[in-house]
């Protein structure tokens, strides 16, 4: 389920590069283009949320329980950013 919405997602932000790319060939003002970019990348801050928020299930009791490849993978998106 959740990698169908990631798919889904990142097929919308593909669609906003290509329109991005078409207004950079058409030579649209900037400040329109970087509207556009910081939508894109709002869409994709958005999706990483969503990817993160999946790790982060919790069990009966509340507590948030990772396997070790998971804490990795979350610790090196951090450092990244």
């Amino acid at each position: 389920m959740i990698h169908q919405t990631i798919f889904n997602r990142l097929r919308r932000i593909e669609g906003q590069i290509r329109g991005i790319e078409d207004m950079v060939v058409a030579e649209k003002p900037e400040q329109e283009i970087l509207i556009q970019l910081e939508a894109a990348r709002s869409s994709l801050s958005s999706t990483i949320g969503t990817l993160i928020g999946s790790l982060l299930k919790k069990n009966e009791d509340g507590t948030v329980v990772l396997e070790e490849s998971q804490i990795r993978a979350l610790l090196r998106f951090v450092k990244r950013n």
